[in-house]
């Protein structure tokens, strides 16, 4: 079935799937199902609405709205709802459902779910159970962080995005059991590792891509169990030890060289079209251990997905689902929610628990609701009014037939609901706009807050190796001007894994890294190999050799 976005007017497929994975979550309410619609919008549309009220890493300062004292939050100082303190977010002192009101079938639901919305105090930050990670956000069980997001079980990480049961990195993303590694992308169960990508157990080496059980290798790319390793070449270890020694890996300058010498070198040599490990009758790329999964990305752990992002553990029978998973089922049209979730829809940042949810915002264990947001522990409420479990059935059958009239049964909440500046949003990573395009789509832009601009100094006048102290520095961005900050805490780690000081805002850092690993769109190209035809997320025109996955293990056993 071909149909036309509502959004960006491109044409899209429905396929026979689609419209069964729709007939088996659509919400039964007393018994009787209401049937899910036929999306209006495309799977990146879809997407790109669930991202926008993802704030992947960024720190505000603001008031809190009960104590007027600063917080650190995942919302900008202008955002239309009052925030507080994880501690008081989470205590008893305040009720959500003091603000409870009657639904009005006289207006659309969004609006008034928005004026809900905005009388409800917001937690500051996604985190709980950590300790000392003040300026983290969507990080849990975590200790002595500093801006690192997206993460489970770090300990002393420094500028560490989307890692698990990890400690001790700096500029690092997306890595697992890892220990003392730099500018890593991508790597597991690797130990003082620098400046790599996509490898696994490997130690002690610099400038590694794609290789497997590796230690003591310099600039090395898809090698297997090797040793003493300079360019691919064998070595001794004494030969080794001489080679590092002549380099001075302390240095900007001739970092970069190496960097710049690597690139050509890695561009040589083959990546497999995928990275999928174990993905058993699925599309997509970055699947580990998953069946039955659909044009999905970033998924560890999950079963019968289709058009889902970045879910962990124990997550299936999903669609169009964001963030973040962990042991939940029949999710549809979902964002940042889960642990032991099943049957929402519609719903952003509802975790714990929560069960037949309908359109509701930061709910925790809370059953059959519809439009609440804030809630804890509550049933058959509506926009956080409470009702009996009778009249809960009646009126929320009665409110899906007046959003079918007005259009809007079916799918997520619109960006334009989203308290988050777009260009700040982790959509405007993969789906980029203009200021003056958000202006036409009426999406929030804001520029950057300018840390202490008069203080700041260039790029070109910090040292090329390491600063003779550990005192702070506030630097302009060698990429965009804005100052940012270089810690004492930050140059001290620098300073132990002799690596130089950054020319980019950690938050420019991240998004480079994030490019290494790709984009979310699949291209039908050829297997260089085989020439067989092949489906993958790197581009038609981009420079590396990509042979089939089969192929490429079978090479590189």
């Amino acid at each position: 079935m071909n149909r036309l976005c509502r959004q960006c007017r491109s044409a899209f497929n429905l396929e026979l799937a689609d419209l069964k994975i729709l007939e088996r979550l659509s919400p039964v309410i007393n018994g009787d199902k209401l049937p899910l619609p036929p999306p209006a919008f495309c799977p990146d549309c879809r997407l790109r609405h669930r991202l926008a009220f993802r704030n992947q890493h960024f720190i505000y300062v603001r008031s809190s709205g009960s104590t007027s004292k600063k917080l650190f939050s995942v919302f900008p100082e202008n955002a239309p709802f009052p925030v507080i303190d994880n501690e008081e977010w989470w205590g008893d002192s305040w009720d959500a459902m003091r603000w409870g009101q009657d639904y009005d079938f006289t207006q659309q639901f969004f609006p008034q779910f928005a004026a809900l919305r905005n009388l409800i105090p917001h937690i500051a930050r996604n985190a709980f159970g950590n300790e000392e990670c003040d300026y983290c956000n969507n990080i849990i069980h975590s200790r002595n962080c500093y801006l690192s997001f997206n993460g489970t079980k770090l300990d002393g990480c420094i500028h560490v995005e989307s890692a698990y049961s990890t400690s001790d990195c700096l500029d690092c993303t997306r890595m697992s059991f890892c220990e003392l590694c730099c500018d890593c992308v991508q790597c597991s169960h690797c130990y003082m590792l620098q400046s790599s990508a996509f490898c696994e157990q490997c130690r002690d080496s610099y400038f590694l891509r794609n290789c497997r059980s590796c230690a003591n290798c310099f600039c090395c790319v898809n090698l297997r169990n090797k040793r003493f390793c300079i360019f691919n070449r064998q070595h001794s270890a004494e030969e080794y030890t001489r080679y590092l020694r002549k380099l001075s890996l302390s240095s900007f300058s001739e970092r970069q060289a190496i960097a710049d010498r690597f690139m050509q070198f890695a561009l040589l040599h083959p990546v497999p079209h995928t990275y999928n490990i174990n993905a058993e009758e699925s599309s997509g790329c970055f699947l580990d251990q998953t069946k039955n999964v659909h044009h999905s990305f970033f998924i560890r752990g999950g079963e019968d997905l289709r058009y889902c992002f970045n879910l962990n553990n124990g997550i299936k029978d999903c669609c169009d689902v964001s963030i973040f998973g962990e042991s939940s089922e029949l999710l549809y049209e979902c964002a940042m929610s889960g642990i032991n979730c099943r049957n929402l829809h519609f719903c952003n940042e509802c975790w714990m628990g929560c069960t037949n949810l309908l359109y509701c915002m930061y709910c925790v264990e809370c059953r059959n609701c519809f439009g609440c947001t804030g809630l804890k522990r509550k049933q058959f409420c509506i926009l956080n009014k409470q009702y009996s479990a009778e009249d809960y059935y009646s009126l929320v059958a009665k409110i899906v037939v007046r959003m079918e009239e007005t259009g809007e049964w079916g799918a997520f909440f619109p960006m334009t609901l989203s308290p988050l500046p777009y260009n700040q949003s982790l959509a405007a990573y993969y789906f980029p706009l203009t200021q003056e395009e958000c202006q036409r789509q009426n999406l929030c832009f804001q520029h950057k807050r300018l840390i202490e601009a008069a203080q700041s100094i260039s790029t070109a006048e910090l040292p090329d190796g390491l600063p003779e102290t550990d005192g702070s520095i506030v630097v302009q961005s060698a990429a965009s001007g804005i100052p940012f900050r270089i810690t004492a805490q930050e140059i001290k780690r620098r300073r132990a894994f002799g690596v130089p000081l950054p020319r980019t805002t950690y938050d420019e850092r991240m998004d480079e890294r994030s490019r290494i690993l790709g984009g979310i769109a699949m291209y039908r190209r050829t297997c260089a190999k085989t020439g067989r035809s092949i489906l993958t997320a790197y581009e038609p025109d981009t420079p590396w050799i990509v042979w089939d996955k089969a192929v490429y293990d079978r090479e590189f056993a």
